[in-house]
């Protein structure tokens, strides 16, 4: 019974230090809260909406623009010190573009155009000066001052041309206010079909063209998709396709309408001079253009025509010695100078086959030594036969033939619906 109550008196002495010891140390009191995440409706906020203006300007602002053409004697300092542009900032304009363009080249009857906010009489945020029908000078003025080129968007609208030919296919396309390099176009496409110098009255042709228009004016660009010319009788075609990522014309059987050059008219050759508008001469030791392609090759070397064609001229000339020169179509003419001599039943008017003799390399006429000068013109102007396309004579290739020939059907179709007799002015409207 003693023992019982020890055991309580101890354990009452327990509980009271317990107390006592808690009751004495600092309190911790745990006050997290597990915070409310509060996801952002991004779709509640809205962007401001931005109006698009030419000459690539968005704003969310109204914006007006002033238009002009360049005065004669007008200059950048009097056309934007009239808009409230400070002098110094004129001169910022003039610094800071002159490596885009030099403002002191303005020039008369050139679109120019100021952009302001509407709402403000402060000074204009661009200044747009276009240098021509298709590519602009833009200049921020707003913030900071910096200048910037661009080019105006443009589309293409599908067009038919069509016409019986009366004097000329010039003319007669001209009568329709298309663009007289039309003409050229339609002549490097029939070139090796049809004999341009032959078009006489009552040719005829049918065009589809898809031409380029910027800001609602054509820009005398135009890409022939199907064309038909009827020449004393014969009926050629011509159809645009795209082979192997290179667009070219084929006829309806899939053949390809361009021929190729030979790429030199001659063998065992090297070339010493090339085409170059300045070149010392070694016989007049002076300084002029050397508009043709000299080859050094034996005496003798047998030298071949680069196309089929006529021969224009053939004989001797005291600078050009024993020469040839070959029109091959409407456009290209090639002639070969020095000869030793001609070959056999070589002389005007003769036609000629491609890679046959018609000469032979010497030093005739104002020569330094042995070679052939070989020149080469395109629409009578020379150029450098080795800078011109010279396009793969291929047909088209067995596995695209069934989608090329689908192709050609449909524009076939359109063209022989033409009726080039009734073709009027009033006819050559968009149809796309």
């Amino acid at each position: 019974m003693k023992d019982n109550k020890l055991v309580l008196s101890v354990l009452s002495v327990i509980v009271v230090l317990g107390i006592v010891y808690f009751s004495t140390q600092p309190q911790y009191i745990d006050t997290y809260q597990e915070e409310e995440v509060v996801t952002a409706d991004t779709n509640s906020v809205e962007e401001p909406e931005l109006t698009a203006y030419p000459f690539g300007i968005f704003s969310d602002d109204s914006l007006i623009i002033e238009s002009g053409r360049i005065k004669r004697n007008e200059t950048l300092y009097s056309i934007l010190s009239a808009k409230t542009v400070s002098m110094v900032d004129i001169h910022e304009v003039a610094k800071r573009s002159k490596k885009v363009f030099n403002f002191r080249n303005l020039s008369i009857r050139n679109p120019y155009h100021v952009v302001r906010k509407a709402d403000s009489t402060h000074k204009p945020m661009y200044f747009i000066y276009e240098t021509s029908m298709r590519d602009y000078v833009k200049v921020a003025l707003d913030d900071s001052i910096f200048a910037v080129t661009g080019t105006k968007p443009s589309e293409y609208k599908e067009h038919i041309a069509a016409g019986v030919v009366e004097s000329s296919l010039y003319a007669s396309l001209m009568e329709q206010d298309l663009d007289p390099q039309l003409a050229y176009q339609i002549a490097e496409v029939f070139a090796w079909q049809v004999d341009f110098y032959r078009v006489q009255k009552g040719d005829s042709y049918q065009v589809i063209l898809e031409r380029e228009f910027i800001d609602e004016k054509p820009t005398g660009d135009a890409i022939i998709k199907a064309a038909r010319f009827n020449q004393s009788g014969d009926t050629y075609y011509a159809f645009r396709f795209e082979d192997n990522g290179r667009a070219r014309y084929f006829d309806e059987h899939g053949n390809s309408l361009q021929k190729t050059f030979l790429k030199a008219p001659l063998k065992y050759s090297r070339v010493s001079s090339r085409y170059t508008k300045r070149r010392f001469h070694p016989v007049l030791k002076t300084y002029k253009a050397h508009l043709g392609t000299d080859y050094v090759a034996p005496k003798g070397t047998p030298v071949y025509a680069v196309a089929d064609g006529i021969i224009e001229k053939a004989g001797y000339g005291k600078n050009n010695g024993n020469f040839v020169k070959i029109r091959h179509n409407s456009i290209f003419e090639s002639g070969y100078l020095h000869f030793s001599k001609l070959a056999a039943g070589i002389k005007t008017g003769k036609r000629v086959k491609q890679g046959q003799v018609i000469g032979y390399v010497g030093d005739t006429g104002l020569a330094s030594g042995t070679h052939l000068c070989y020149r080469f013109w395109k629409n009578g102007t020379q150029v450098d036969p080795y800078k011109q396309y010279n396009p793969p004579a291929q047909p088209i290739e067995t596995e695209l033939m069934v989608e090329y020939l689908t192709f050609m059907n449909h524009l076939k179709v359109r063209l022989d619906s033409i009726s080039p007799e009734s073709f009027s002015n009033n006819d050559m409207l968009a149809v796309k």
